[in-house]
């Protein structure tokens, strides 16, 4: 649904204005929080009876923009105040693809320590780094494009957060496959830990490979003008 630029700029302008707003737990009680809550909301009770995934997640693209207007004022201004709207999107923006937005989204809730609605039993790094994964995963086995940086990134914001091991290793695993062409030792790196994490994660056949294809680079001669050198 597209929204007038009146009311976004509307929308954007409240959200700077009640994140910032000081000494407070949370935004519940400010008007534009409110209504927006109240939103998105009757949102989520339209999305509990639709039973397709695939018709979950273009409900989700189709209504995000609804949304944007306030994630992006509260990024801009926000003062760190729980908002179970921000949260939430993190989880949106990652099921309809808009990964620049999610990332954005993930630095704030982190650096803030945000806490992800009830409904969400994991933790705002925990939630990013499996779904990010997960995304990837698809995109391979479905033979589409993936873009490590979004994949190194997230990898690079938890780094110093607890998560369950097998989910960093998950991640570590389809980063390394990645970046495996354009950087082999580093994929090995990634390989070597995410086994290491959960030795059931998909890794050995590719580290195995790996260090193979190195091993055998490793012993051919090198071209006779890189010798003189």
């Amino acid at each position: 649904m597209r929204m007038s630029p009146a009311r976004a700029h509307f929308l954007r302008k409240t959200a700077e204005s009640e994140s910032a707003t000081p000494n407070r737990e949370n935004l519940e009680g400010l008007q534009g929080y409110d209504l927006v809550l109240a939103q998105l909301k009757a949102h989520q009770r339209q999305l509990k009876k639709i039973q397709s995934i695939e018709r979950k997640i273009e409900f989700k693209r189709n209504n995000f923009e609804q949304y944007r207007p306030w994630v992006e004022g509260s990024l801009a201004k926000g003062s760190g105040v729980q908002d179970t709207v921000i949260t939430t999107m993190l989880i949106w923006s990652i099921d309809i693809g808009d990964y620049p937005t999610a990332l954005a989204i993930a630095q704030y809730v982190l650096m803030h320590d945000l806490a992800m609605p009830e409904q969400f039993e994991r933790t705002p790094a925990t939630a990013l780094v499996e779904e990010l994964a997960e995304a990837a995963k698809k995109a391979r086995d479905q033979k589409q494009p993936f873009e490590a940086a979004v994949l190194k990134q997230a990898n690079d914001l938890t780094a110093e957060f607890d998560m369950p091991d097998p989910v960093r290793a998950k991640l570590l695993r389809e980063l390394g496959e990645l970046i495996q062409e354009a950087e082999p030792q580093t994929a090995l790196e990634h390989y070597q830990r995410a086994i290491a994490l959960d030795p059931q994660c998909g890794a050995k056949g590719l580290r195995d490979k790996l260090e193979k294809q190195l091993a055998k680079q490793a012993e051919e001669p090198k071209p006779a003008e890189e010798q003189n050198e």
